[in-house]
């Protein structure tokens, strides 16, 4: 990274009338007090801008009105980033800055219009004191006269809404009650892409555009700008039996509340005394720069109380604009069955889940949602986690908030992840089965267990003797045994999916991977197939699905029949991974040639020596669409070619 590091008082950097700065990508302009863009300067950064000054002096933040500051957009893991600290945000920082967006899938769809995603978009709103004015300045086409409860109001297709977490509901956002603004910078918004006329007015995951307002600070008068409050989570006691009691907009509350740690199939769950949505936040993130999930800290210790943490991925938001036939009131939000990320803490330490690390970064204008152990009187300070990099700090750097905290010996887990991946190696589901000595068996006092709907791999709540406990129906995300009480005995697991082909493993202990070749401080994890064949796994293994039933286990089940071969044969795989194609290696392969053709068998891209102990990243040129060829060669001569079309 190149960077430039600025060193003064008072106004430092400033950018004049006609003049223009643009900061390239991989870059750092640190500024070590103030900014200032007059007249008609302008700044074009798609790199890493820090401004840090001290609480008192004259140093400022200031953008004129006529001048420009704009975070470029270049791709999904390529934007420029603003960080600012120590100016007072009411009395140090003024204008207003571009920020480019594009989401990486549009949310949601529409019943009325099928298999098109038009619905509305989960978006923050980083932006300080921005007003209806402003919003509408950004989105002309929103409904924000009426709240009637009806298609002219509430139920407009240009409506929009800000998530209430005290209430657990969407409070629309209009002219009567906004205010001087729309809301906090750690609100969560969904704002419609489409008009009153029900016209397609904004495409989130393929066009860039443009989000304006004035940037934060982590000097306020008041810290509702990134602190979340505990306090205002889950405050309404009684959902109804299976959620079906209403909100004061008649909606049902089983029609949108989404509560990825509990168990919905359980009627008594959503009343009181039940989970289901009580003590869960959602929330944005607050700044111009990314947050590290693994850097969250509370005031009343590092990750104390916090149970868990999930976002979804891609389309997965839904609204429903009239009253259902049958159901006695209007429905809500609906949250979609899958690309759900989702990690579970142990010790105060993220270690179940999807613990990989680019899964535990949150961008810009992204939201998460925390779930807590209780609504004991606790803030998060998100300032905390405020990150340029794509990936998480390690815990032993200077800073992170998690450094130096030991996780307790019972607390420790270990984890098989299980990546379910289709004929064109796209991954389209995972599950993951978690042990350590501390976790619960069964049902009852589960706390690290994660939930999901029609979902394509799952695994089922186990009986406290092995195999699938038929009192429940739920399908587990993540699935949390004792490490002790129930080794050796199966947890089910199923493939609900109709062209799978592959699965792939990971296996981690303490929330760290367990790279090919290394193996758990103790035990190991199996697998059996429906011809009750029981394999052991290796971190980094890869089978190919050849049934819809399968057992897991910690620890070698007794009687068991092993597999002659003992071990599952490794494979590299040319794989699709969330927004990127990646290559997948070979625990056996040590170093690797990729190579990208063109249709036409032109090579676009090479790369030697490619360390195999991670996933490589494809470079598919993201703004580019059609057919490429992938090879990948193993030192020993061993070929991997697969056609990817984009």
């Amino acid at each position: 990274m190149f960077s430039i590091c600025i060193n003064a008082q008072d106004v430092l950097t400033f950018v004049g009338n006609d003049a223009k700065l643009t900061v390239k990508s991989g870059a750092l302009v640190y500024s070590g007090g103030g900014w200032q863009n007059a007249g008609t300067g302008k700044v074009s950064n798609e790199g890493d801008i820090m401004v840090v000054a001290p609480s008192s002096g004259s140093d400022v933040f200031d953008i004129a009105s006529t001048a420009e500051f704009r975070l470029k957009y270049l791709s999904s893991t390529d934007y420029g980033q603003l960080y600012i600290s120590g100016l007072d945000q009411t009395t140090k920082i003024s204008g207003k800055v571009v920020k480019e967006y594009q989401a990486d899938a549009n949310n949601g769809s529409d019943p009325t219009v099928p298999d098109v995603g038009v619905g509305r978009q989960q978006v923050a709103l980083p932006f300080y004191n921005l007003n209806i004015a402003d919003l509408k300045t950004i989105f002309p086409y929103l409904q924000t006269a009426s709240s009637t409860l009806n298609s002219s109001g509430r139920f407009n297709y240009a409506s929009v809404f800000r998530w209430n977490n005290k209430q657990i509901r969407f409070d629309q956002i209009t002219d009567a009650n906004s205010g001087v603004s729309v809301g906090k910078a750690t609100d969560y918004y969904i704002i419609p892409r489409r008009d009153a006329n029900n016209t397609i007015q904004w495409n989130a995951s393929s066009a860039v555009k443009d989000f304006i307002g004035t940037p934060y600070s982590d000097n306020t008068h008041g810290t509702d700008n990134f602190m979340l409050d505990i306090l205002d989570t889950g405050y309404i006691a009684d959902l109804g039996s299976g959620g079906n009691k209403k909100n004061i907009y008649a909606e049902r509350y089983n029609s949108y509340v989404n509560d990825p740690f509990e168990d919905a199939t359980v009627a008594s769950n959503w009343q009181a005394g039940g989970n289901y949505g009580k003590n869960l936040s959602q929330f944005a993130n607050p700044f111009l720069t990314n947050i590290d999930l693994t850097n969250l800290k509370t005031t009343a210790g590092v990750l104390n109380n916090i149970r868990g943490i999930a976002y979804y991925g891609t389309t997965n938001f839904d609204w429903y604009y009239a009253d259902q036939p049958g159901s006695g009131g209007y429905t809500g939000t609906l949250y979609g069955k899958g690309n759900i990320v989702q990690v579970v803490v142990s010790g105060g330490v993220i270690q179940g889940g999807d613990v990989e690390k680019e899964k535990m970064v949150i961008k810009p204008m992204g939201e998460v949602m925390v779930k807590f152990n209780s609504n004991a009187a606790a803030q998060i300070n998100l300032n905390d986690a405020r990150s340029f990099s794509q990936d998480p700090r390690d815990p032993s750097d200077h800073g992170v908030a998690n450094k130096g905290v030991s996780i307790p010996a019972d607390k420790i887990i270990k984890q098989v992840s299980v990546t379910l991946y289709n004929a064109d190696g796209k991954e389209v589901g995972k599950t993951h089965y978690a042990v350590s000595p501390s976790a619960i068996t069964g049902k009852e006092g589960a706390t690290m267990q994660g939930y999901v709907e029609d979902y394509p791999i799952y695994t089922k709540e186990e009986k406290v003797d092995g195999g699938e406990d038929a009192n429940y129906t739920s399908q587990l995300y993540i699935n949390e045994a004792n490490e002790t009480n129930f080794k050796g005995k199966k947890i089910p697991m199923f493939i609900n999916f109709d062209a799978p082909a592959t699965m792939k493993f990971e296996i981690f202990e303490g929330g760290q991977k367990i790279e090919p070749g290394q193996q758990l401080s103790e035990g190991d994890f199996y697998i059996e197939n429906a011809n009750n064949i029981v394999t052991k796994i290796n971190s980094g293994d890869s089978i190919p699905v050849t049934g819809s039933s399968y057992g897991l286990y910690f620890g070698e089940p007794q009687g068991a029949t092993l597999d002659a071969g003992s071990a599952i044969k490794n494979q590299t795989i040319i794989a699709k991974k969330d927004n990127d194609w990646v290559v997948r290696f070979s625990k056996d392969w040590k170093k690797a040639k990729v190579e990208v053709y063109s249709a036409t068998g032109q090579l676009i891209h090479i790369k030697n020596d490619v360390n195999t102990g991670s996933d490589y990243i494809i470079p598919m040129f993201s703004n580019v669409n059609g057919v490429f060829v992938v090879k990948t060669t193993s030192e020993t001569g061993e070929v991997v070619i697969k056609k990817i079309v984009k």
